[in-house]
């Protein structure tokens, strides 16, 4: 959600990049979301060495 900074924060720092942005309703309550998307989500594994 966009009020989640520190989500956004981790995914940015992740390397995501912003794709999407929508609302979404829970019963009565509406948010704003955030999608974030990798080109490449091989930099999200962890190399064994």
């Amino acid at each position: 959600m966009k009020q989640n900074k520190s989500g956004l924060g981790f995914y940015e720092r992740m390397g995501g990049k912003e794709y999407l942005r929508r609302k979404s309703e829970f019963g009565e309550v509406v948010v704003d979301d955030v999608a974030y998307g990798w080109e490449d989500v091989s930099v999200l594994c962890l190399e064994e060495k």
